[in-house]
């Protein structure tokens, strides 16, 4: 009886993940959509991937390096927001001496 037990197991294949399902895969351990997509380019899903293989590819990318990067990126809109809230207010209170600016 272990033998066919043993045999049903080495026969199974390791599930395969294609793009989507990839992506939703590392959304699941907290990466942003974007960044999932970026860094899945380097893995080849005509070869059929598993779980394993796309952990190793990703594995430089995780950790602190995402940490950092999603900081980086949150800061970065933050510092867009402001320069847009700037904006509209300057012309909203002061619209002639903006717009005498840049004529």
């Amino acid at each position: 009886m272990i033998p066919a037990l043993l045999l049903s197991v080495v026969e199974t294949p390791p599930p395969t993940f294609d793009k989507l399902e990839s992506i939703k895969l590392l959304e699941s351990y907290g990466w942003t959509k974007a960044d999932a997509m970026c860094f899945l380019e380097v893995i080849d899903f005509s070869a059929n991937p598993d779980e394993i293989t796309i952990r190793r590819a990703i594995s430089p990318f995780a950790g602190s390096e995402l940490t950092k990067r999603q900081r980086l990126q949150v800061a970065q809109k933050g510092l867009v927001t402001r320069k847009t809230r700037e904006i509209e207010l300057k012309d909203k209170y002061r619209p002639e001496i903006f717009y005498n600016m840049f004529p």
